[in-house]
């Protein structure tokens, strides 16, 4: 999804030299950076067709060129939670905890990131830290829902 909007993304914009190319996110598997092989084909032949003067290297530079913006994308969309989740997944639990704490010194209402932090205390085998963040993380999560409720109401 388009941050700003909300809208569906449906290309990416790619530089290649002089060129400008948006290239169709049906390129990637689904959430991924990963190219699949059917449709990397059809834009083979499609850039080959438009730019018949391009290389064959060149246009696997587009390919490469691609991923890593898709991967680019991906990645400055996910939430701080998201990203620190990843670190306690690769067994980073300190660096989960001192990233989430910088997080929440910037925004100390981060339900989201206050359960993660739980998580992280947890793993690092700090249970009372760790039950005290998550009682902060409802304690929060409470609030925001009664807030919510009473806008409605």
């Amino acid at each position: 999804m388009d941050k700003p909007t909300g809208r569906p993304v449906h290309f990416i914009k790619v530089i290649h030299g002089n060129m400008e190319l948006n290239i169709p996110t049906s390129l990637f598997d689904e959430g991924t950076a990963k190219v699949r092989p059917t449709e990397a084909r059809k834009l083979r032949e499609k850039l080959k067709c438009q730019y018949p003067w391009l290389t064959d290297n060149a246009v696997e530079v587009i390919l490469k060129s691609s991923s890593e913006e898709m991967s680019r994308l991906i990645e400055q969309r996910k939430t701080p939670s998201q990203k620190a989740r990843e670190m306690l997944r690769s067994g980073r639990y300190q660096q989960a905890l001192d990233f989430l704490d910088v997080q929440l010194d910037l925004y100390p209402e981060d339900v989201d990131c206050w359960y993660v932090r739980s998580e992280a205390l947890f793993k690092l085998d700090r249970p009372e830290e760790a039950f005290r963040a998550m009682r902060h993380a409802q304690n929060l999560g409470q609030q925001k829902r009664g807030s919510s409720t009473a806008v409605r109401k």
